[in-house]
């Protein structure tokens, strides 16, 4: 199971650029994500719901058995791969049994698209070192600033947030209180 996909990178990067990177092995890609995904968690678990907002989704196998709530990768006779939602159980994919299945990325688009560029950022900082071409050193810069800033609460998400054992944001955005002044003695 992972949080991204590999159909999620042809949006963003060609297929031999992400070739060269791996060195043509799944492995690599799947360390960098892991890595990549596990970076985004630690910045914004503090105040948002992780489990919640990333998703694992799984590849569709036929026979295997998925859950309602399932969320599953498949592949249709025509070679496209579509995202699912599992509805009900089930051991055969969307176009067997269309009921079972909503079709739809479920997924924040900006968490894959950041995570995308936290992964293409350590596979080019594996084989290139110091050289990480320009404009993947801006997308990573784009995404760490944006999810500092949620970080912060200084940009806010439809995302759902950490609840206390009160069923209360356990970090609102409004705070309660007089705002501390700093004090500088110099």
């Amino acid at each position: 199971m992972r949080f991204l996909t590999d159909t999620d990178y042809e949006s963003i990067v060609e297929a031999d650029e992400l070739e060269v990177l791996t060195e043509g092995r799944q492995s690599v890609l799947l360390k960098a994500e892991r890595m990549a995904v596990e970076k985004v968690r630690k910045i914004i678990s503090r105040q948002y719901d992780t489990a919640q907002l990333l998703i694992q989704v799984l590849t569709f196998t036929d026979g295997q058995t998925y859950y309602p709530d399932d969320v599953a990768s498949y592949t249709d006779g025509n070679g496209d791969t579509y995202i699912y939602t599992c509805l009900t159980e089930t051991a055969t994919g969307p176009e067997a049994n269309p009921a079972s299945w909503q079709v739809g990325d479920p997924r924040d688009i900006t968490l894959v698209e950041y995570s995308i560029y936290f992964t293409l950022y350590i596979l080019y900082g594996k084989v290139a070192k110091r050289t990480v071409p320009e404009d993947r050193y801006e997308q990573y810069k784009e995404a760490r600033d944006f999810l500092v800033s949620l970080q912060k609460d200084e940009v806010h998400v439809d995302w759902p947030r950490l609840l206390d054992e009160k069923g209360e944001e356990e970090r609102p955005l409004i705070r309660k209180g007089k705002p501390s002044t700093a004090r500088h003695y110099y």
